[in-house]
């Protein structure tokens, strides 16, 4: 089994291990070693797999991010913790592991760190008169390698050099030119350290200097950005396509960059400074209408409860409940209620979508004003969905690849009639491109959903100038209710017509199934697409 299994060693008395050459573009990321070798000090061959899997894991790490810098964005303020102590461990550079030198020692293990300093010191004196190269130094060094000084001489050293890297990582270069320039300041001695910024304490190199310093609490405050990259992670495996996936996340960064922006130190702002206060008067800025405000609070609250809930240890006190709390008063009063269309206005959408070229926006249009479904569930639409040789013809409105129905959303049949079956088979025939999708150009892309509501929403006509409610495409939605309730059809089949998920449409979608499309369907349709008046609308003087 070992053979199909690389960079997994056995020794002869069954003790698992690791062993793998590092290519010379590499070597520099591993303190210069030609092969990473590894006791995994096991004989169970299930531990040693899981320990495989992790030097593996490790080492691509650090190949992809050249050394030090193993920093991943969705990483937790303690996962980033654990990362550092990994990496350290695999280096034995973690301070915990080196040999231990003390009053305690063994006389052994003091003779032995005694002597070994003794030889180091020989070899660098040896160096420093010529009598050897920097290459023969190396080999003598690594000749002590086993030896307790040269454990600690090591660490020693990669810590000097992480640490100079990150000074010069943090330089304040604007000072650092001025230090060069002022003849008061000898910037070329070696204890020289150029004026630095304030050191990112989320910055994974960062954290590993204050392991390898020996500092118990490393673990950086949460902030702002781990909260959005927490959301995200736990957030991105819901069941989306790649189009909705990367609007989704688009979309969760620059809400939360919205709210960074006000925030003392952006992104990296830690929530234990994020004051309700300043918060609120925030949100009451950006979102002057108190219902708008609300659906925005609780995206921050869903994101707030997402980390308190995947790091208990780190929780904080989630500000956006108590300014939800507050704002219901205001809700009422500034909430902009969707209207009905009247009939006339319902002809004139469906007069201006006869006249439409884009036989594609047509369509969707029609499929709104016909059942009342989102343009999204239209658009959406697979060739498969559309069952025209059936009896009675139908669509099936369902989850697919390009688009996934969310709680509160019934995947259901809608059976075709007049005039919208004449049209629909007139398009298929003339206008269709072929492939999976009906409506190719308004189903997927970043700017797609944009684009619906923009054409759709010039067909609007409102008759009505002297009524304060909205009227929009959505209103479609309301209008099919007023329909169905005017062609006396049973509430139940008009929710599961219309997709709305409630106890009777469930019912009623567990009685037909999505792949049944029984009469009383056909004979409800056709009920509804005959209704001439529907709806009661105030007159006005």
């Amino acid at each position: 089994m070992l053979e199909k299994i690389n960079r997994l060693t056995k020794t002869k008395k069954g003790i698992y291990g690791y062993r793998r050459k590092v290519a010379e573009k590499y070597r520099s990321l591993f303190d210069f070693k030609t092969e990473i070798v590894k006791s995994f000090g096991t004989k169970h061959l299930s531990t040693a797999l899981r320990l495989h899997k992790e030097m593996d894991r490790w080492f691509g790490s650090v190949i992809a991010t050249k050394g030090y810098r193993i920093s991943d964005p969705t990483s937790s303020p303690k996962e980033k913790v654990l990362t550092a102590v990994k990496d350290l461990q695999e280096r034995n550079l973690y301070p915990h592991d080196l040999p231990k030198i003390d009053v305690l020692s063994e006389p052994e293990t003091l003779t032995g760190f005694l002597q070994g300093a003794q030889t180091a010191s020989e070899i660098a004196e040896l160096k420093k008169s010529g009598k050897i190269s920097s290459v023969k130094q190396g080999e003598l060094v690594a000749q002590m390698k086993g030896n307790e000084f040269h454990s600690h001489a090591k660490y020693l050293t990669e810590r000097s050099l992480l640490k100079a890297h990150l000074q010069n990582k943090y330089t304040d270069w604007p000072l650092a030119q001025a230090d060069m320039l002022n003849p008061d300041v000898d910037t070329g001695t070696d204890t020289y350290v150029p004026p630095q910024c304030v050191w990112d304490d989320n910055d994974l190199e960062v954290i590993k200097y204050r392991v390898m310093l020996g500092e118990i609490d490393v673990t950086p405050d949460p902030t702002w950005s781990d909260v959005m990259y927490n959301y995200l992670k736990k957030n991105m495996g819901k069941r989306r396509n790649e189009d909705q996936r990367n609007k989704h996340e688009n979309a969760t960064k620059s809400f939360c960059e919205r709210l960074g922006s006000s925030l003392s130190k952006g992104m990296k702002t830690p929530l234990s400074s994020l004051d309700r206060t300043s918060l609120e008067a925030f949100c009451e800025e950006e979102w002057p209408n108190a219902s708008t405000r609300d659906r925005a609070c609780r995206s921050y609250q869903a994101m707030l409860n997402s980390w308190n809930t995947y790091n208990p240890t780190q929780a904080v006190e989630n500000h956006f409940k108590i300014i939800i709390s507050e704002n219901q008063s205001n809700i009422e009063h500034d909430t902009q209620d969707v209207r009905s269309m009247t009939r006339e206005e319902w002809l004139l959408f469906w007069g201006g979508l006869e006249k439409l070229e884009d036989a594609e926006m047509k369509i969707i249009g029609m499929l709104c004003a016909y059942c009342g479904c989102p343009a999204g569930e239209a658009a959406g639409l697979v060739r498969d969905d559309l069952k025209l040789k059936s009896t009675p013809p139908h669509i099936v409105f369902r989850s697919n690849e390009y688009r996934y129905f969310g709680k509160g959303r019934l995947e259901r049949v809608t059976p075709l009639v007049e005039p919208l079956l004449s049209v629909i088979i007139n398009y298929i025939e003339t206008d269709y491109a072929g492939g999976e999708l009906l409506f190719p150009r308004y189903a997927v892309g970043k700017h797609v959903s944009a684009e619906r509501s923009s054409a759709l929403a010039k067909l609007v006509v409102n008759k009505r100038p002297k009524d304060k409610r909205l009227l929009r495409p959505y209103s479609l939605r309301h209008t099919f209710k007023d329909r169905y309730q005017a062609a006396k059809v049973d509430p139940s089949l008009g929710q599961y017509l219309m997709g709305h998920k409630t106890r009777g449409s469930s019912a009623i979608h567990e009685r037909y199934g999505t792949g049944r499309t029984p009469d009383g369907l056909v004979l409800a349709m056709n009920a509804i697409v005959a209704v001439t008046e529907h709806g009661y609308f105030e007159e006005y003087d």
